[in-house]
Formats: C-alpha cells, structure tokens, sequence
C-alpha cells in the first residue's frame, strides 16, 4: 500500500503503519491541549492509542494467520487509523473457509477484551458496565480502555457490511447456498446500504464515522469487482485468453539476437524450445539486465528454467490463482503436450476487458 513504511515483520509477514497513522497522533496531541490536559495525560491517550493499534495487528494477523492454513498467501500488514488491511494475493476457493477466516478476528478481539478485563480486575480496578454508551466513553485505567476498544473492534466487525468480518461471513454462508456470484453482490448491495447510513449518521452527528462510512462504501465496490473477475474467470479456460503461438528462442540464441527480436515485438515474456519442450522463460526484465554482457552470450545463461505450465483446458481462475500464489509472472498453455501460448496476468486483465457484459450477466 502506498505511503506505508515496514516496521517489522512478524511470521514472517511484514507489518507496515500507513503514514496517516503519524497524523492520528498528533491529532490526539491536538486534541489533548485544546481539552487543557496535561502532558502526562497526553502521554497516556498516545499510549492508549498505540496499544489499541497493537491489538489491531493481533487482529489482523489470526486473519493471516488462519488464511495461510487454507493456502492462501499473505503480503503484509498494514495499519491505517480506521483501523487494518492484510493483503491477501486471493480469496479462498471454498465458501467455508471465507468464513472461519473472517470470524476469527472478532473471536480474537472478544478474547482480548476477556484478558483485559481480567487484568483491570486483578489491579482492583472499578466493576464495568458493559453497554454500548458506556463502551463509548473512556475509562479510568489503561487496562479497561484497552478492555473498551477491543468490544468495540468486535462489534464493529461484526456489522454485515461488505467488507468488514460480519460482512465476509455472510457473503461466505450466502455463497453456500445461492453460489459465489449472487453471494457476492447480495453481501456487496448490504455492505453499501450500511455504509450510506454510517456516511449520513456521521455527517449529522459530525464524526469521523462518516468517514468510515465512505471506506466500507469504497471497499464493497472493490470486492465487487474483485468477485466478478474470479467469477469471469471461473467460467473461461487457459486458452481462451492464452497469447497463441508465441515468440520463442532456442537455448543457444544470443542475447543480441534476443534483443534485436524483443525491441520490435510486444510480448515481454518469451519461452525457450529445446526440441520442442519448453525448457526455460526469458523474461523481458531478465533480458534487459543482461543487455550489457560479453557478445555471445547464450540465453540459456539467463532464462528461468522454473517453467510454471498449464493445460490449455485448466480453468483460467486457477491459472489466476497460480501466478498471484507462487509468484509465476508467465506461464506456459500446453495443448496435447506441446507448447500452444503464453498467459500473464496482461493477458488475463485483456481477457477480462474483453469479455461481453451480457456474458458476465
């Protein structure tokens, strides 16, 4: 995500603060003199503010966490003031799963606030009232706060709105029973409806809330379209989007023969043919770099020999799945054992544009 910084990483999966979350904390420093308290006090709510953040990264990483189990890859972290994003490279492939991952992160907070709870009444802290009015308004110590914003981090996820927790789960169960596409949009038509009310709830109330409105708005657009693409592609095969009979190279093809072809071609990635198995991609990033080597310099030195291929009738979402997963820029369609194109994910994005709306419907 943009104008985020890593931190650290945790898992394995690096963890970013987006750089408004800077302006968070000095909009509470702001706030804190404008209310007369004192620095110490200032201190506190910043102190407040950062470990209620930590709990969000809990939050989101029993998500990522849970994701990994069903194999999907996490790319990182990223903490905002409204809250936190883990960037997953796709959706899990059964409905079940979007389920059991989206419900584990509410489940987390509700287990923070337990411990919380617990240890303000340890410390002999004063009995909470647990009500949403009272939620709302700060307590006494830090272990209640702490207690407070994690029931609220739980209820709010919970809102069936696309695309907070409760409204994953309920794409999820729809997806169940009416299928992915119909699941999608009816989760998509519920999150925005909830979105326009917290817009509208906030601008007459003048909260920040309208502006989280506009976030859950914006993110069920997204997953809207996130969801008919997977869909699209369900429904298409490796060859229909493939790039046909490719450019190819043999192994013993120089670099400067190499460039000569790829400066007036359009393709980018280019399979290398030994006697008719493909054995190695050139990738266009990879032939640029090694523009400045010895003359006669082979392409066979600088090809991949990973080569991910596919069936030409293998479902062109998996070949999705496959190139977001296991970082393939390319891979190869064969047809009856022998090499019939070329897919990437510009071709995927061309199949898409493509594609007749009346098809989509």
């Amino acid at each position: 995500m943009k104008w985020s910084l890593q931190i650290f990483r945790m898992f394995g999966i690096p963890v970013r603060v987006h750089i408004t979350f800077v302006l968070l904390l000095l909009a509470v420093t702001f706030q804190g003199k404008l209310q007369g308290l004192s620095h110490g006090m200032q201190y506190y709510w910043m102190g407040v503010v950062c470990a209620g953040f930590l709990c969000v990264l809990v939050h989101e990483l029993s998500h990522s966490l849970m994701a990994r189990r069903f194999g999907v890859k996490v790319d990182s972290i990223t903490l905002l003031p409204i809250g936190g994003v883990a960037q997953m490279r796709s959706m899990p492939r059964e409905p079940w799963q979007e389920v059991v991952i989206a419900l584990i992160g509410p489940v987390t907070c509700l287990g923070l606030a337990a411990v919380f709870l617990a240890m303000h009444a340890a410390l002999g802290g004063t009995p909470v009232q647990i009500g949403l009015r009272t939620l709302m308004k700060p307590g006494t110590s830090i272990t209640e706060n702490l207690f407070k914003v994690n029931m609220l981090l739980a209820m709010f996820n919970v809102l069936p709105a696309f695309p907070l927790d409760g409204g994953r789960v309920l794409r999820g169960i729809l997806a169940i029973f009416v299928g992915r596409e119909r699941g999608t949009h009816a989760a998509t038509a519920i999150g925005q409806f909830f979105a326009i009310l917290l817009f509208f709830y906030g601008v007459f109330a003048r909260s920040l809330i309208a502006l989280v409105g506009m976030f859950i708005y914006m993110g069920a657009e997204g997953e809207r379209e996130e969801g008919e693409l997977l869909v699209d592609l369900s429904h298409a095969k490796a060859r229909d989007a493939m790039l046909a009979a490719p450019v190819t190279f043999s192994p013993v093809t120089t670099i400067a023969d190499a460039l000569d072809v790829y400066r007036h071609s359009s393709q980018e990635d280019f399979p290398v043919v030994d006697a008719g198995s493909v054995v190695g991609i050139l990738t266009g990033k990879s032939l640029l770099e090694a523009k400045d080597t010895a003359a006669g310099t082979l392409v066979s030195s600088v090809m991949d020999m990973n080569v991910a291929a596919a069936a030409d009738d293998t479902s062109l979402e998996d070949v999705y799945d496959r190139i977001q997963q296991e970082d393939d820029t390319v891979v190869t369609v064969l047809c009856g054992g022998e090499l019939a194109g070329i897919i990437n994910l510009d071709q995927i994005t061309k199949y898409d544009q493509l594609r007749p709306k009346t098809a989509r419907r």
